[in-house]
């Protein structure tokens, strides 16, 4: 995941720290471009995504959770 948001510069990252206010709030908007360079990964899409009567649903909530409680980061 820190691959695909150091791809935006220094739109996700303070420093070398985590703008988890940013990833949240562009999570929660829907950014596209976000959202575009998320669903290329493999990772987000086995683990953040869910079939739905045949459908992706994107668990946005919960890759927000992970992002933001997460000690990884």
């Amino acid at each position: 995941m820190k691959k695909i948001l150091l791809l935006f510069t220094d739109k996700y990252f303070i420093d070398e720290e985590l703008n988890r206010t940013k990833l949240s709030e562009d999570l929660r908007k829907y950014d596209e471009e976000l959202l575009d360079k998320l669903f290329q990964s493999d990772f987000i899409k086995q683990h953040f995504s869910k079939e739905v009567a045949g459908q992706k649903l994107f668990q946005i909530d919960q890759l927000e959770e992970a992002v933001l409680y997460n000690d990884y980061w």
